[in-house]
């Protein structure tokens, strides 16, 4: 366009008044039909010469070849900066890369954005998942000398930038209403910033905030840039997170596994509440930890395990509840927690222990096996932070695996009750038999009792083991069980018997090996009764064994019985002084009886 008197011409711009400005020319950059910009020239006056067409023409192929170099120039510093920002990128992912912590993170993320943008102080906030707020991470500068306290979401620029999840920037700290007060009071006069959230596509985890002079203004692709830093260091918070998740879940499946292992290993309810209260306290955030069991019977809970308490607790310490929250528990069966316990009433029993402990935070899970309450599990903290959803689901797993171990001590401690009242009946039912045996015999009374009870001394001085002693101990009160089916006129005949009559006699432990024998109560304890007059040179019956061939209890019970026989009165004689039925004893040792039976015999006596 040509215009050929400017002081007239209507779109004459204001910047040129006062200027003698005869005549101008305006031709359009255009490169590859991008308008670039504009290229004008013009006379002063008084000049003679006019511009023409023809210098229009040249002027616009100088303005071709001026918008071919301009937009060169552009591509060459968009591609400069594009190479710089790859760089910057490339380096902070290096150094995100050799960063294994969350602390870790946030200082490579801060230091690098320093160094890049030349920043003199700035922050990295992030989300506390136990607390809700946001908590200060990393920082530097004069930022150093701030006391930050934690805010939460919504409050301040970073609460702000956290809860809306884009940029904002702060011309000046001290005057932005935006920032909280704490933060404002504190700052530098004649220094703002810019406050960038550290979003993934998931998750906002908190914010980055850089501090630089008032007089200096970002750019768009600066913050651009940060954003992208920011984006970076997210995703690497994420894969941190998950990776920290998964190392927690593994934790806690082997912690589970332990407490299996202390449920199906031992019988000992304590020792298994003590192994699941330490995998509490390993791996959830609380201070303390303990298990009440519950008694239906007098409607009451019993402390039997703990675990961080710093006062010596008496176990068990039994617990009423006629008031408090545990009695609502036990009524609701459903978990509860309380960040701060101070004026809430638990129970009447434990309040001063409770002040003196300084607990706060509270958590309570009922445990329940097969639809019964067996009992409470409680997880103190001396602060008043929550526990974390990842570890409220392992505790109530952890609270089922106490009610199992609950359930099944309870079950076993019932069937031994039961088994030990059965084993006294039988017991009972034994020794009558004895006494009964000893009456159609003419025992001296007292014989299976005496001779049971030396026997079992004798058994432990040879060492025969525990576990033998029972089967012992029943043999011996059944030694002549089988006489009941000896007639009567040859077991109460007054004088000796006759060949025939010693031939039913020696019946007697065949009788009794075939009435015991069916009964798996009394299996192991037939060999006294069957083997008890067998000698040890072969002489005895029913088998004629000899020597080692004859168990060692029948051995030992040989020795006891023909002891306290002739100790004892009979119809057809008188009891022997005990030093003639010893002289007997060690004259028939090697013979009759088993030598080193009788020379334990004589040392116990």
């Amino acid at each position: 366009m040509v215009v050929e008197n400017h002081s007239t011409w209507e779109g004459r711009c204001p910047k040129y008044e006062g200027i003698a400005i005869q005549d101008a020319l305006a031709v359009p950059m255009v490169y590859r039909g991008e308008f670039i910009g504009i290229l004008d020239i013009m006379t002063l006056a008084p000049n003679q010469r006019k511009l023409t067409i023809s210098d229009a023409e040249v002027l616009e192929m100088f303005a071709t070849h001026a918008a071919a170099a301009v937009k060169e120039a552009q591509y060459f510093d968009q591609s400069q900066q594009r190479l710089r920002e790859l760089e910057a990128i490339n380096s902070l992912s290096k150094s995100l890369r050799n960063a294994n912590t969350r602390q870790e993170i946030v200082n490579a993320l801060l230091s690098e954005t320093i160094r890049l943008f030349d920043g003199e102080a700035g922050a990295v906030w992030l989300l506390d998942p136990l607390s809700g707020k946001l908590v200060q991470q990393s920082v530097t500068g004069w930022f150093r000398r701030i006391q930050q306290e934690p805010l939460s979401p919504g409050e301040g620029l970073v609460g702000w930038v956290f809860e809306q999840g884009r940029p904002l920037l702060s011309k000046e700290f001290i005057c932005d209403e935006r920032a909280s007060m704490n933060f404002r009071q504190q700052a530098q006069p004649g220094w703002g910033g810019v406050v960038i959230p550290l979003n993934s596509k998931e998750e906002v985890y908190g914010a980055l905030v850089l501090a630089f002079p008032s007089y200096r203004t970002l750019k768009k692709d600066e913050i651009k840039l940060l954003g992208a830093f920011c984006e970076i260091a997210a995703n690497a918070l994420q894969r941190e997170s998950a990776m920290g998740l998964l190392e927690q879940r593994v934790h806690q499946l082997l912690s589970l596994r332990t407490v299996d292992n202390a449920i199906n290993s031992s019988l000992d309810l304590r020792l298994t509440l003590d192994i699941l209260l330490e995998q509490v306290l390993t791996h959830v955030h609380a201070e303390a930890a303990d298990i009440l069991l519950y008694d239906p019977r007098t409607y009451s809970l019993k402390l039997v395990a703990q675990r961080g308490y710093r006062s010596l607790v008496a176990h068990p310490l039994n617990i009423s509840l006629t008031i408090g929250m545990l009695a609502q528990i036990l009524i609701d069966r459903q978990m509860q927690q309380i960040e701060d316990m101070t004026n809430i009433s638990i129970d009447q029993t434990r309040v001063s222990l409770f002040l003196d402990e300084g607990f706060r935070s509270y958590l309570a899970l009922p445990l329940i096996a097969k639809g019964q309450l067996v009992g409470v599990m409680e997880v103190f903290r001396r602060d008043s932070k929550s526990i974390a959803p990842i570890e409220l689901d392992f505790l109530q797993t952890l609270s089922g695996q106490a009610a199992i171990a609950i359930n099944n001590a309870t079950l076993f401690d019932e069937l031994q009750q039961t088994n030990t009242q059965l084993t006294l009946a039988y017991d009972s039912t034994l020794e009558g038999w004895a006494r009964a045996l000893e009456l159609r015999d003419n025992e001296t009374e007292g014989h299976s009792r005496r001779v049971t009870s030396l026997t079992l001394r004798l058994a432990q001085c040879l060492g025969v083991p525990e576990a033998e002693w029972i089967h012992i101990r029943r043999g011996a009160i059944l030694h002549d069980i089988g006489k009941m089916g000896i007639p009567d006129e040859i077991l109460h005949k007054p004088g000796p018997l006759d060949e025939a009559e010693w031939d039913i006699m020696k019946q007697h432990p065949i009788f009794a090996y075939h009435l015991l024998q069916p009964i798996p109560y009394l299996e192991k304890a037939v060999v006294i009764p069957y083997y008890h007059h067998e000698r040890w040179d072969g002489s005895g019956y029913p088998q004629g064994l000899q020597g080692e061939q004859i168990p060692l209890e029948a051995r030992i019970f040989a020795v006891v019985d023909v002891f306290d026989a002739l100790c004892s009165d009979r119809p057809y004689r008188r009891a022997w002084a005990q030093e003639e039925a010893i002289a007997y004893i060690k004259e028939q040792a090697g013979r009759l009886f088993d030598e080193q039976v009788v020379e334990a015999l004589l040392e116990i006596l």
